[in-house]
């Protein structure tokens, strides 16, 4: 609903003030992602722009990861790939699902574009049932391997 993006825009202020990168909102959308609201990096060079309105493969992006790890879609029967990191073995995003439900939060490093990187959290409602997924993208020499886990948490806390 519109005030359930509303309440979360300053959330996602926030944490696109802190990190300075994209920070998007998504929700289900059958077995799909639907991102429905972002805030746009303060960098020139940036993952901001068309993503409201997109639908994509949960399996290749952090915000779906997260829908996945937490029942909200469901795991898909084919795993598309989109990269060479694209998880596309069952086994393999059963074990990523594993990660999001103990550290809390996803990652996703070049499984949907080459150089694009992103942490995402689960945003739950009133009974605890994750019903929308938070997430800070961006360039890859930005968002570097040794800063997702800080991130990550991050996302997580906020």
């Amino acid at each position: 609903s519109l005030d359930f993006v509303a309440s979360m825009q300053p959330v996602m202020e926030k944490l696109s003030q802190l990190t300075g990168e994209t920070v998007n909102l998504a929700v289900p959308d059958g077995d799909h992602v639907l991102n429905v609201a972002e805030v746009p990096s303060t960098y020139i060079l940036n993952s901001s722009g068309g993503w409201i309105g997109r639908r994509t493969t949960p399996h290749a992006v952090a915000n779906g990861k997260v829908l996945l790890a937490y029942g909200a879609i469901p795991v898909p029967r084919e795993l598309e790939r989109y990269t060479a990191h694209t998880i596309i073995k069952r086994p393999a995003l059963d074990e990523a699902l594993a990660a999001v439900r103990r550290d809390g939060y996803a990652t996703a490093v070049a499984e949907l574009e080459e150089g694009l990187v992103a942490v995402a959290a689960p945003v739950r409602d009133g009974t605890g049932a994750c019903v929308a997924a938070l997430s800070i993208s961006g360039p890859a020499f930005r968002m570097r391997p040794d800063s997702l886990d800080d991130l990550g948490r991050l996302c997580a806390s906020t």
